[in-house]
């Protein structure tokens, strides 16, 4: 059964690389154990309650669909980094702008705080990110910026690794050729997810987010070596 899992695991990641996926604190939510890499792939949608920077009375409920691959890396014990690519869109409800799927990327660090110098299931982890790209509709561009940290707590069982923590997370959308550039009307937010080993290298992860934006991520992502 595992084995069988695990190719499915495999078929899934393939298709996520071809087409490049979503962006969450998770795929893994805690650091490598040892030096190593990890990448994962998944799909996400988020909402998020935006006004502009001239009139913060002006609001206006954004949309995305994201498709990234994020490839983690492990030089060390106790810090990560990586990087990601894919594409992702940008659309606002009464406005009516449907901003076109666009090449995003980003990268982040992920240094562990605790616990340093002897082995723990516990893995409390700060997470910093950049994450960017730029839609268009109708030649009018949205040049989305994304700044995230945040602190994530995991407790890594057999098999599962449930992990939940908080974030803050600003974004900055320009507009061209207006001057109504967008902010998000809420910085702060917090986010659950559970990875699930169906091999000790073979995970699949889901995640939701609240309060700074209403979120869901679904991914597949295989580490070495294992975690669990």
């Amino acid at each position: 059964m595992r084995r069988i899992f695990g190719l499915a695991a495999a078929f899934l990641l393939a298709f996520g690389c071809a087409g490049a996926w979503a962006s969450p604190m998770g795929g893994l939510a805690y650091n490598l154990m040892t030096p190593g890499v990890s990448i994962s792939s998944g799909v996400g949608f988020t909402q998020r309650d935006v006004h502009t920077l001239k009139d913060e009375r002006i609001v206006d409920e954004s949309s995305s669909s994201r498709f990234l691959i994020k490839l983690d890396i492990a030089p060390i014990k106790f810090f990560d980094f990586y990087g990601l690519v894919g594409a992702a869109d940008y659309q606002l409800d009464d406005v009516d702008y449907r901003g076109n799927l666009a090449t995003a990327y980003g990268v982040g660090i992920k240094p562990m705080l605790f616990p340093l110098g002897f082995d723990s299931r516990l893995n409390v982890a700060a997470d910093l990110r950049y994450l960017a790209y730029t839609a268009e509709d109708h030649n009018i561009e949205a040049r989305y910026q994304e700044f995230q940290g945040a602190l994530t707590i995991a407790y890594l069982l057999r098999g599962v690794a449930p992990y939940g923590g908080l974030k803050y997370n600003p974004i900055l959308v320009g507009v061209t050729g207006d001057k109504n550039d967008l902010e998000g009307e809420m910085d702060a937010g917090v986010f659950i997810g559970c990875d699930y080993f169906v091999t000790p290298n073979v995970f699949f992860t889901g995640e939701i987010s609240i309060f700074s934006e209403t979120s869901i991520h679904l991914m597949v992502g295989y580490n070495y070596p294992p975690s669990l």
